[in-house]
């Protein structure tokens, strides 16, 4: 009774948000399908005591034994995960990957694809009886395949998913990602096989050493993706923990399309704050405590790094802790979330950012978003060479003055970019004549500055020590009246900076 109760406040509660809906679909006003819609776009905006309906509906199913809530199912050990994935066609993304490692090898990039492991460990031993899940299956079928073809692949499911105990100890409860300790557990295996790959490099030492890591811990602190859908008595609230290095570190962090550019200890570029200093069961997705989330590029930066080669990571978001741990090891760490990233094709990019290693990491789930397999490795765009070119823009000294209330003082040094075309932009200096910024922001975009077609930032110090200010870039085919544009600092906060750029010049490859 008392259920009942609770259930009919709520809904008397919340009744007028549905209301018109009811009558237009009662009168013919509307087709189901539409009506349907309606509802629950309803009841997304504004249901009254949303989660309160969450919390208590995953109550009464935990009660009544239930094993599935709100297309959730409770495994064996007491976590959360998705379920029902039947067998998929996997001969096309195949087909990608082999493609792209094909190309990539003709062009002297080490490549390799990560298996980040499942929710469900290997044999389906956590399954309750009766439940049935393809996704391990169709991930077999995908290693083994790039095996035959002599692909280079790294399973971590063999290592991390492999029991349900490790399952247990690697993931988050309410959540399908791996929590941070199975992150770094991922960071440790990868970075031993890297270092078989590179063996006169010190990719494993200390940075792989748990013990030079300082675990930090938020008791019952967050809801995972399966905890905001069944609220937080059907399973319980997960801990959020997060790992911090012990030893010295100096990075920079590059959110290009956010204009967002942090520096400093690994805290300072990788650990958002925000997500530990408050507390949001069915809002904020704690997990994003690492880098804040997916982006379409991020540029690591790492003068400290003992690893002085380029890493490109492809990546879901099982990859937001581990490219914060690689940027431990590794001078440069690129990462591009395929399902984000718009400013042109993978293998463009590649072309254009020349890295040592290419390192492809997608958890299982991914197999069925095409996007991630849309690679742009026609063999057309094998023809790319990134030789120097004609010079099409120089200056021997550029200066970009902002004053106290411009927040996006730039200006356009080149608008002459043609669709289709590459072009590479290098300077011999930048040199902050006031102001305090660390880098500055490039974007190629159109002549009334309200479409960004492509952007990067420059981390002024390290770029400086490593001689490297260089961006090659290629301009859309449909772009209008594009133009390069440089900043006097990251956009957006570029009040009261003063820098001088010299020695510029704009290639046309």
């Amino acid at each position: 009774m008392l259920f009942l109760a609770l259930w009919l406040y709520l809904f008397a509660s919340n009744i007028s948000i549905f209301g018109d809906t009811v009558k237009k679909l009662a009168g013919s006003e509307f087709e189901f399908a539409k009506a349907r819609d309606e509802l629950v776009q309803a009841y997304n905006d504004n249901l009254l005591q949303k989660y309160d309906f969450i919390n208590l509906n995953g109550l009464y199913v935990r009660l009544s034994g239930g094993r599935v809530c709100n297309k959730m199912i409770k495994l064996s050990n007491g976590s959360l995960s998705e379920y029902g994935e039947v067998k998929h066609s996997i001969n096309n993304r195949v087909k990608s990957i082999k493609n792209m490692y094909q190309l990539l090898e003709a062009k002297g990039i080490d490549f390799v694809y990560v298996q980040d492991p499942f929710k469900i460990d290997i044999n389906n031993v956590l399954l309750p009886y009766g439940a049935e899940d393809e996704t391990n299956k169709n991930t077999n079928a995908i290693i083994n395949a790039l095996k035959d073809g002599n692909i280079p692949v790294l399973d971590l499911r063999e290592d991390i998913s492999d029991t349900p105990e490790h399952v247990s100890e690697y993931f988050y409860k309410t959540d399908h990602h791996w929590n941070s300790l199975g992150a770094f557990r991922g960071f440790q295996i990868l970075s031993s096989y890297l270092q078989s790959i590179y063996p006169d490099e010190k990719i494993v030492g200390q940075y792989q050493e748990l013990d030079n890591w300082e675990l930090h811990t938020k008791e019952n602190w967050s809801l995972g993706s399966g905890g905001k859908r069944t609220g937080v008595y059907f399973a319980g609230i997960d801990d959020l923990t997060w790992l911090t290095p012990k030893f010295e570190t100096k990075m920079s962090f590059a959110n290009v399309y956010k204009n967002e550019f942090y520096k400093g200890d690994f805290s300072d570029a990788n650990i958002r704050k925000e997500y530990i200093e408050k507390r949001d069961y069915f809002v904020d997705h704690a997990y994003c405590v690492y880098v804040g989330g997916n982006y379409p590029l991020i540029l690591h930066r790492n003068d400290m790094a003992p690893v002085d080669k380029k890493v490109l990571l492809v990546k879901d978001s099982f990859g937001l802790p581990l490219e914060a741990y690689l940027s431990t090891v590794f001078s440069e760490v690129d990462t591009i979330d395929l399902r984000q990233y718009k400013a042109g094709t993978l293998y463009e990019y590649i072309l254009e950012s020349e890295p040592d290693t290419v390192i492809m990491s997608y958890n299982p789930s991914v197999i069925t978003n095409k996007i991630m397999f849309k690679y742009g490795a026609e063999p057309e765009i094998e023809e790319y060479n990134n030789k120097a070119g004609e010079v099409v823009y120089k200056k021997k000294s550029l200066n970009i003055k902002s004053n106290g209330t411009m927040s996006y003082k730039c200006k356009a040094i080149y608008k002459n970019l043609e669709p289709g075309k590459v072009y590479r932009l290098v300077c011999d200096s930048v040199e902050v004549k006031k102001g305090n910024t660390e880098g500055i922001s490039i974007k190629v975009s159109d002549k009334d500055k309200n479409v960004k077609y492509d952007c990067t930032m420059w981390d002024i110090d390290y770029c400086t020590k490593n001689d490297s200010f260089e961006w090659t870039f290629t301009v859309p085919a449909d772009a209008d009246d594009p133009m390069l544009l440089i900043y006097s600092g990251i956009a957006g906060q570029t009040m009261g900076n003063d820098i001088v750029v010299k020695g510029l010049k704009l290639y046309h490859e």
